[in-house]
């Protein structure tokens, strides 16, 4: 026998497989190309049921946060290079290498300060540095709304935000360590 389970109640008994202890969490699921915000609650016999859900509204996910770096680097091009990602036959392969390496530049800005995007182009390796302040300045308005909307499904779920025991964190997008910063300041308990 199978039985399919929402997202949420899978992070939850996965978390409190691991030893997270409560019986009320948030979950906070930001993918690669979605946001939920949801509340789950222990029910003894039953396990953990979702309360109240909701997602973004407006589409918003890892991918975006992606394209906002990406931006930000085109941004910082000097006008010869920022051509190459706009136009002739190599726009769309340096464009994809772009992203590529953005993605992989945001993944090591979650535990570094600083690291640089590595372009490879006809004029030779052009280096960009970013910072995770700089970052978390591009992403940091819908990092909030995305937050407030977790509040609101709490909200919704008449219940009290110290009536949470943590907020879950799900997805490769919600390792951000600004993501964690702002939960913790809108909700209390552990985030994790």
């Amino acid at each position: 026998d199978v039985t399919l389970l929402p997202e949420p109640v899978v992070a939850a008994e996965s978390h409190a497989a691991r030893g997270w202890r409560g019986r009320t969490f948030g979950v906070y699921s930001l993918g690669g190309s979605d946001y939920e915000a949801s509340v789950v609650r222990w029910a003894e016999g039953v396990g953990f049921q979702l309360l109240g859900s909701a997602g973004a509204i407006e589409p918003f996910g890892g991918a975006d946060v992606d394209e906002a770096l990406v931006d930000h680097v085109r941004s910082r091009l000097d006008r010869d290079l920022r051509e190459i990602f706009t136009s002739g036959p190599q726009a769309r392969i340096a464009l994809f290498g772009l992203r590529r390496e953005c993605r992989r530049v945001k993944e090591e800005l979650t535990t570094a300060t600083e690291a640089e995007v590595v372009l490879s182009t006809s004029h030779g390796h052009v280096r960009v540095p970013v910072s995770r302040a700089e970052l978390e300045e591009l992403v940091r308005p819908a990092l909030e709304l995305s937050v407030e909307t977790l509040a609101q499904v709490v909200r919704s779920c008449d219940l009290r935000r110290r009536e949470l025991d943590g907020v879950l964190l799900v997805g490769g997008a919600a390792r951000m360590p600004l993501v964690a910063e702002l939960l913790r300041a809108a909700l209390p308990g552990p985030v994790g």
